[in-house]
This record gives C-alpha cells, sequence and structure tokens, in this order.
C-alpha cells in the first residue's frame, strides 16, 4: 500500500486538550526518521519564552535546532499542571536561564533534564478553574515547537 503524502508545509498543527476527554487519543502522526537522531545527535533545546496572544491565551514558544515532539500528559485538580516530555532532547540552554516566566493562564514553567529515559521535561502550571484548549504547533522554517494554552468559550 503506498504511504500517504503530506502536503508541504511549513508550519503544522495538532490540536488536543487534555481536560476535554482522553488526551492523545488520536492518531499519533507517523515517525519519520530525523538525521540528527539516527545518527547519535539528539535535538537541542536553545532556549523558551512565554508570549501573549492578542486573544488572551498564553504560547510556550521552544528554540530548537531541529523537530521534537512531546509526549503530553494532564494534572487535573486545583492547580491543574500540563506535563511535556521530549525524548532525546538535551538541554543546551545557560545556567539561570530557568526563569518562572508568568502569563495570563500558565503560572510557572519549570523545565528539567531527565537522565532516564532521557529527555527533556517542562511542568506548567496552569490557572484553576478553566476549561483549557492546549495546540501544539511545529514551525519546521524556525525549528520552534510552540503550545498555546487557551480556554474554551462558554
Amino acid at each position: 500500500m503506498p504511504a500517504p503524502t503530506v502536503p508541504n508545509k511549513t508550519k503544522a498543527s495538532e490540536t488536543a486538550s487534555p481536560f476535554g476527554g482522553p488526551f492523545l487519543a488520536k492518531r499519533q502522526p507517523a515517525k519519520a526518521a530525523d538525521p540528527a537522531v539516527s545518527d547519535g545527535m539528539a535535538t537541542r533545546l536553545f532556549g523558551y519564552s512565554l508570549v501573549a496572544l492578542p486573544t488572551g491565551g498564553d504560547v510556550l514558544r521552544l528554540q530548537l535546532d531541529g523537530y521534537a515532539s512531546p509526549k503530553i500528559t494532564a494534572r487535573e485538580g486545583h492547580m491543574p499542571q500540563i506535563v511535556c516530555f521530549f525524548p532525546q532532547v538535551r538541554l543546551a540552554v545557560k545556567k539561570g536561564l530557568n526563569q518562572p516566566l508568568f502569563g495570563k493562564f500558565i503560572q510557572k514553567v519549570a523545565v528539567s533534564a531527565l537522565k532516564e529515559p532521557a529527555g527533556v521535561q517542562m511542568v506548567l502550571d496552569l490557572e484553576g478553574g478553566y476549561d483549557y484548549d492546549i495546540r501544539q504547533v511545529f514551525v519546521k522554517d524556525e525549528s520552534v515547537f510552540e503550545l498555546v494554552v487557551n480556554v474554551f468559550n462558554r
């Protein structure tokens, strides 16, 4: 059976909300061979920032040197959290860059390098009392991963 063709776009988006039902229960995109990972080199995370959207949401932007797709889970409760684990990604940021970031819905971002399993984990503490809409976007031309955090319109 021939492989499906994927349109060549510079911006790809995947939408899933960990607060609206089973998270990431939809089909996962097929993994393409990444030359940086296949020869033993891991994708590096150079920096991250929090940007406010004009519509009121928050965007966590990660500057990378290649493609990275996180495994995202949600922790619901009084203080909800989003946990993003980037396998085979390593930190290439200077010490002290892990500073607290504050947005409208994102109250804190904590970044840590994990040895087992190898990768980078980001924990986002969110404001309680909202139903969140979480979107992942990878901008290929800029090697930027964006996690858009907004609330569902009621």
